[in-house]
């Protein structure tokens, strides 16, 4: 193979034993070279390296040209490195450049996550993202900025943020979760009228597939037992807590917490009302921020009826005093109450009113909370729990 003006050329041979080579044969300031090689790229590769020996050599005739040493001494080396790269194939300086210039953006400013962090967060807050959220957003991104301080944002690519999941050791579900952050981080700052980086790194690092857990539930006799126990504590102060605990998927620490602050307030007919059909929970005490609205069964109307939603009854301090001992009294697993609550209600509404009643994508009630064993038994007993 012989390039046009290239005194060098490869041809393919057969040794005498039979095996395929590749020659690569010419004259190098007046010497002659014969070199064999196993591969053709090897073979390329080196009539490559032979043919700029020969431009750098003192036969080059010289030539004007408005480039300065070093941007000769550029040229060449940028020439060296594709045809090392490239070594089968031919592309000029002047192809490798127009690709450059056509896919190529320059960032436009030097921030930082670190630097930038305070603004981004006030805009989430400003879009109504519930303090649990940004919480959990800021500590991603701080956690990113530590370990990427003086990176710019432009400077950031899909195996920098891949190989940190993995140094992490992050589970699936965290991973997806720190994904899904910085993701929408690098969204914002990729969109008008910001456009300081040229694409979302975020968009090249994987989705690990989540593995389908079996919740743990508790079972109606043991539900039951619960709530005749804690009827006997403090003149039954705990029994309007894990009412709504086990028969309206109240979250138990962030809502119940807020739903006590809010109780103690006075203002709970703004944020919270339990009314005779349903209980109202507003954007201020959800974990989503969006208001939630939740069919009360007869079982948690009598509870609710006979311990009023007053102060005394949402006493979360007392709760904690004696969470501990109920749940090891019980044997209860985590996120046992509200496991309860979605795969009880799952069974007797379906997915998509438990989807409701709950707060989360159809996908989590579909796939975790139904088809759990529950016999018809066990349905009707447990709601059919009622207060003394």
């Amino acid at each position: 193979m012989k390039r046009n003006g290239s005194t060098f050329y490869v041809v393919q041979i057969r040794n005498p034993s039979g095996s395929i080579a590749y020659r690569v044969a010419g004259m190098l300031f007046g010497y002659q070279v014969r070199e064999q090689f196993k591969t053709r790229e090897n073979a390329l590769k080196r009539k490559y390296q032979l043919e700029l020996e020969e431009a750098k050599g003192p036969r080059q005739q010289s030539r004007l040209t408005w480039l300065s040493a070093s941007q000769v001494t550029e040229a060449e080396a940028a020439s060296t490195l594709v045809l090392e790269k490239f070594p089968s194939e031919v592309y000029s300086l002047v192809t490798v450049a127009q690709f450059f210039v056509s896919k190529f953006k320059a960032n436009k400013t030097e921030h930082t996550i670190q630097s930038i962090l305070a603004v981004y967060l006030q805009c989430k807050k400003e879009e109504g993202v519930s303090d649990a959220q940004l919480k959990n957003i800021s500590y991603v991104l701080r956690r990113t900025a530590k370990k990427f301080p003086s990176t710019a944002l432009h400077e950031f690519s899909s195996e920098m943020v891949s190989d940190w999941f993995k140094e992490l050791k992050l589970q699936p579900k965290n991973w997806r979760n720190h994904r899904a952050d910085l993701g929408a981080f690098f969204s914002w700052a990729l969109c008008k009228p910001r456009q300081w980086i040229p694409e979302n790194p975020i968009l090249g690092v994987g989705v690990p597939e989540l593995p389908i857990k079996v919740p743990k539930i508790l079972s109606a006799k043991t539900a039951q037992e619960i709530m005749a126990y804690v009827e006997t504590i403090e003149d039954g102060r705990l029994s309007a807590i894990y009412a709504l605990l086990l028969f309206a998927g109240i979250r138990p620490d962030g809502e119940m917490n807020r739903i006590s602050k809010i109780v103690e307030s006075g203002r709970a007919h703004e944020i919270f009302a339990i009314c005779p059909e349903q209980i109202y929970l507003g954007p201020e005490i959800t974990k989503t921020g969006s208001p939630r609205w939740i069919d009360i069964e007869s079982n948690l109307e009598k509870w609710m009826a006979r311990y009023q939603p007053v102060a005394r009854h949402f006493d979360m301090r007392l709760h904690n005093r004696y969470a501990r001992l109920i749940k090891k009294k019980f044997e209860i697993p985590k996120n046992a109450f509200r496991h309860n609550f979605d795969s009880f209600y799952a069974k007797k509404h379906g997915s998509a009113k438990t989807n409701e009643a709950a707060g989360h994508n159809e996908k989590i009630a579909t796939k975790h909370y139904r088809n759990l064993g529950i016999t018809r038994e066990d349905l009707d007993l447990y709601w059919s729990i009622q207060p003394r």
